[in-house]
């Protein structure tokens, strides 16, 4: 009576193989408790964190005949891909019996995929911004660039750190991949082993047991002879025929001992031979069992560490790539912003010339204020004039105040200039202390030289600082015609050079050719 069609269940609750289907701990599903009929199970594969891409989800049907309890190995489809990855997950689930066998408490199982492909490291697309021949604001321009500077150069030590990590990640995880593949090949050497010792050994019980026989088949054939010829001896009565009956037994007697002597050489050969076989079967099964349950799983969990490892550094190295080239943006938008600065003229030379051409104009007022006096001018006209010269020497003494301000900003744009000239190799001897140490000492180091000189690690060349004319400064931040409301100096001077009187205009500096 078929009654007890057993339990059907997977033998652990994780496996293990490579991206390219190598098995690392086989997938199994086995029958306990009986194995009446013919039954089966269905395997479906569900994501963890693989995907369709990384396995075919088709599910698998496991059969066992009548009678059959023999544990079923599961290949799993995965699709190989040449694409660096994480240690990924697919989760299995054992459902749908058949003929009533029973699906045991081990229905469900996480299946391990290790990466096999390498990862490349590849940084040529990060270009350094060109800052070699571009002048700067100042003071305020400047100031911002010190900060957007300092934001790149901060970026660009991040992404110089984590450049390093991902190099040193990156040979962990080879090694540990290397190592990892050289004890799957040993593992599949030794299988290779262990099944030509087992076929020699299979080869040589058939060998020997061959020879075994047909040695003691001619022991009996001869034997036999030798039963003949006493029968014969008991019943000769010719002494002389008895005699040769005899000599004829004796001859038999040598060949059965001499049979029973190659027999006894082959088995004590057979026996030598089957004993270094075996010897060498228990010495490579003892090194296949190392493997498998001792040091692939430490290397399995060691590749795992190390991929994710790679994995965080590379991911870090994105985000700090990224924010290289956000910083750089940031940093071009500044100098495309004031790139009119290049154009224009805002030095302490310019304010120079403005306040001698008011002077100027103040002088011709002047003259003009002195006819009015001595000739027939209103009263109402000379106060005018003279309003309006209090006015222009107002401007004067206005744009003579920023004037100093101006200046003050060259000279410490001039000393930032020679402080980045003076400073930078020490800035790049520095980070490759700090990256080499890869210590916190040598971050600390590293602040340390950042602190006490200029905002980032880049050095500005300015090449066009000869003549007064190519240094380009921001003059009107902060100034007086911001107060007043103007835009700009433009405006301010313009507006208030306006003044209307009679036929006084003191319009007639051209402001487009200096600003």
């Amino acid at each position: 009576m078929l009654n007890n069609p057993g339990v059907l269940a997977f033998n652990a609750p994780t496996y293990t193989l490579t991206e390219n289907g190598t098995t690392i701990t086989q997938v199994t599903v086995t029958r306990t408790g009986g194995s009446d009929t013919e039954v089966s199970g269905t395997i479906t594969l569900n994501n963890g964190t693989a995907t369709a891409e990384d396995y075919n989800n088709t599910p698998i049907k496991v059969t066992f005949a009548h009678g059959d309890s023999a544990p079923k190995i599961i290949t799993i489809p995965i699709k190989e891909d040449s694409q660096f990855e994480a240690v990924e997950t697919l989760n299995l689930s054992l459902t749908n019996p058949t003929n009533g066998v029973t699906i045991g408490t081990q229905n469900t199982a996480i299946v391990k995929i290790i990466d096999n492909d390498n990862f490349v490291f590849n940084n040529t697309d990060i270009q350094p911004t060109k800052l070699e021949k571009l002048t700067l604001p100042i003071p305020t321009a400047l100031k911002q660039y010190e900060i957007l500077s300092s934001e790149l150069d901060k970026a660009k030590v991040k992404l110089d750190t984590t450049e390093q990590q991902l190099r040193l990640a990156n040979d962990d995880y080879s090694f540990a991949k290397e190592t990892f593949e050289g004890s799957l090949s040993k593992r599949k050497s030794l299988t290779d082993i262990l099944q030509n010792l087992a076929n020699k050994k299979t080869a040589l019980t058939s060998s020997f047991t061959q020879s075994k026989t047909q040695n003691e088949q001619k022991q009996k054939d001869i034997q036999k002879n030798i039963d003949d010829a006493y029968t014969r001896l008991k019943a000769e009565t010719n002494a002389g025929l008895k005699d040769g009956i005899q000599k004829e037994i004796n001859g038999y007697l040598i060949q059965i001992e001499r049979q029973q002597n190659l027999l006894s050489i082959a088995t004590t050969k057979y026996n030598q031979e089957l004993a270094v076989v075996i010897f060498q079967i228990d010495d490579s099964n003892q090194e296949l069992q190392g493997l498998e349950s001792n040091i692939i799983p430490k290397q399995v969990e060691d590749l795992e560490k190390k991929n994710q490892a790679l994995v965080d550094v590379k991911t870090a190295w994105e985000g700090n790539k990224q924010a290289v080239t956000v910083a750089d943006k940031a940093l071009g938008d500044l100098l495309t912003d004031y790139a009119f600065l290049k154009t224009q003229d805002y030095s302490s030379k310019f304010l120079q010339d403005t306040v001698d051409s008011l002077k100027q104009k103040i002088g011709a007022l002047q003259a003009n204020l002195t006819a009015l006096k001595d000739g027939n001018g209103s009263n109402s006209q000379i106060a005018a004039l003279e309003k309006a010269i209090l006015e222009k020497q107002k401007i004067v003494g206005e744009v003579q105040e920023y004037q100093k301000t101006v200046l003050a900003g060259e000279l410490e744009f001039k000393q930032e200039l020679e402080t980045r000239k003076g400073t930078s190799a020490d800035h790049e001897a520095s980070v490759k202390v700090a990256l080499g140490n890869n210590n916190i000492e040598g971050y600390v180091s590293l602040n340390s030289q950042l602190a006490n000189q200029l905002k980032g690690l880049t050095t500005v060349w300015v090449d066009n600082l000869e003549d007064n004319h190519n240094l380009t400064i921001k003059v009107w931040n902060g100034s007086q015609a911001t107060s007043q409301g103007f835009d700009s100096l433009t405006s301010y001077i313009d507006e208030n050079l306006a003044t209307p009187y009679g036929d006084y205009y003191l319009n007639e500096i051209q402001l487009d050719e200096a600003l």
